[in-house]
């Protein structure tokens, strides 16, 4: 059973004051701020009202029934049931509202997290952003081969470090014996003068053993899809690059512990300048669309 907030009178009053003059103003006017202002007002009277629960509720359902009806009613108009399947699904428009009405229906039975995809309805509506959208994919071939340098030059020197450096490769982790202890300390604890709590939290709380505790540091290159992924990640977020979670040089092997390091910088610097490039790919597209008619 939902929860019911309980409301102060005169915030009550003030909200049936809000849906009341707006009525008024769609009956009179009927511009479109008022009636948002009726909706707004009324979808806030149910909250306090009947809940947040059941008002979820039957604002999913009606989304659902009005996407339904807009969708039949697109379809008949565009003569879609007496078009072949084949230009059916390649409609944008129809498989737009398509899968709009599958996340009115997933938001309404499996999840209401499938709801916030909806915002995205956003760019369907505003010109701009679809110009925007427009300028970004416009030069997708330069980008996709900029990106496909960026995954070559990545893999060649993820190919070096497992070769070459793969005991080099060590990141530092924190226990997860000291977190689930944590864990069970905030779920096991007992409120104050509880008459029925046999054991409190101290009690549970068992400090992690050296056998339990795992290592503050571990290997993260013993195969070539771990290099791979550690290159990837460590190496374009890290401001040192993949140098920053190598082993120290040691005195025999310097050279080559400090080189290979470096170049995998200059090769970050390299990604850098491919970034680069597809910014101003971007800003140079983009006001070319916003200045279209």
């Amino acid at each position: 059973m939902s929860h019911v907030s309980e409301l102060d009178s005169r915030l009550s009053g003030l909200v049936w004051t809000l849906t009341l003059v707006s009525l008024a103003l769609v009956i009179t006017i009927a511009n479109p701020s008022s009636i948002i202002t009726l909706i707004g007002s009324i979808i806030l009277r149910m909250i306090f009202s009947v809940g947040v629960e059941p008002t979820l509720w039957l604002l999913g359902m009606l989304n659902v029934i009005n996407k339904g009806i807009f969708l039949i009613s697109m379809m008949g108009n565009r003569g879609t049931f007496n078009k072949p399947w084949r230009h059916v699904i390649t409609d944008f428009g129809f498989a737009y509202h398509t899968a709009y009405l599958i996340l009115c229906i997933l938001g309404l039975c499996v999840h209401e997290f499938f709801y916030s995809l909806l915002m995205l309805d956003v760019i369907y509506r505003e010109e701009t952003l679809i110009n925007v959208m427009k300028s970004v994919t416009r030069n997708h071939r330069s980008i996709l081969l900029t990106a496909f340098l960026a995954v070559i030059l990545i893999y060649l020197f993820s190919i070096l470090g497992y070769i070459f450096f793969q005991n080099d490769f060590l990141l530092e982790v924190e226990p997860l014996s000291a977190i689930s202890a944590q864990a069970n300390v905030e779920t096991e604890t007992c409120s104050a003068g509880a008459e029925n709590c046999s054991e409190t939290a101290v009690n549970n709380y068992k400090p992690p053993t050296d056998d339990e505790a795992e290592p503050d540091r571990q290997r993260a290159c013993d195969s070539l899809v771990m290099c791979i992924l550690t290159t990837l990640n460590h190496g374009l977020r890290n401001g040192g690059g993949i140098g920053d979670i190598l082993r120290k040089p040691s005195a025999g092997v310097y050279i080559v512990d400090i080189l290979w390091p470096a170049s995998k910088k200059v090769a970050n610097s390299s990604q850098t300048v491919c970034s680069s490039f597809c910014t101003s790919q971007y800003s140079i597209s983009v006001p070319k669309f916003l200045s279209q008619p």
